[in-house]
């Protein structure tokens, strides 16, 4: 599977180190515009392909992409820029586009924009970005990760308020910082982008961080 990766920052740096144990399996390229962080991920990761300037421009992705691409990937920080990359791979016909939208306004805009897997960031991005690309045990990449959170599973039965609840609706319903990963139903994983609402029987893995006193 051949993964176009467009940001050489903190989130892509941990998707390259969960994937560099599966180098056979994957081969990345990177699309990175800072010839210093470019020379930094050629010494760290020589496995990875670069290709050095902006990937809003065709002409760039055109030189990323190969006929064997699976995925787009956007985590260069730079909202609109994932956004515009993200619509040029779409009409490529990259299959999959991923991108990582945490402003509503630009989330909004995506929706218009028929980019529909859509990330909205947190510390376990990149082990969200990995699980729906592969179904990776979220648990593992958590402990890869070294993430400060805990990792807990609610299940919704008849008399939870969670039933019937739309997915969106979550981290009001769950004391705390919570933010649902995968859904279990009927022996199948989904994630919450692909769910409209809870269902009795369903099985929520979701991460869980406390909010810091005195950090405003």
């Amino acid at each position: 599977m051949h993964i176009i990766i467009a940001g050489g920052g903190r989130t892509s740096k941990k998707m390259l180190e969960l994937f560099k144990g599966h180098s056979q399996q994957y081969k990345v390229t990177l699309i990175e515009s800072d010839k210093k962080v470019c020379e930094y991920i050629s010494e760290v990761y020589p496995y990875v392909e670069i290709v050095f300037g902006d990937a809003t421009h065709p002409e760039i992705l055109e030189e990323a992409r190969n006929n064997n691409t699976a995925a787009f990937i956007g985590v260069t920080g730079e909202e609109q820029t994932n956004l515009l990359a993200g619509k040029a791979a779409k009409k490529m016909g990259i299959p999959e586009v991923i991108l990582t939208i945490g402003t509503h306004q630009y989330r909004e805009l995506a929706k218009v924009m028929e980019l529909n897997n859509i990330i909205n960031p947190a510390d376990s991005i990149s082990a969200e970005i990995v699980t729906r690309l592969n179904g990776a045990d979220f648990a593992e990449l958590i402990h890869d990760l070294h993430l400060e959170i805990e990792f807990k599973k609610i299940v919704v039965d008849q008399w939870s308020e969670l039933k019937e609840v739309p997915v969106t609706q979550f981290e009001e319903k769950v004391a705390g910082n919570a933010y649902p990963i995968l859904i279990l139903r009927h022996q199948s994983y989904h994630l919450p982008s692909d769910i409209d609402e809870f269902e009795v029987g369903d099985e929520v893995i979701y991460w869980y961080k406390e909010k810091k006193k005195g950090i405003f």
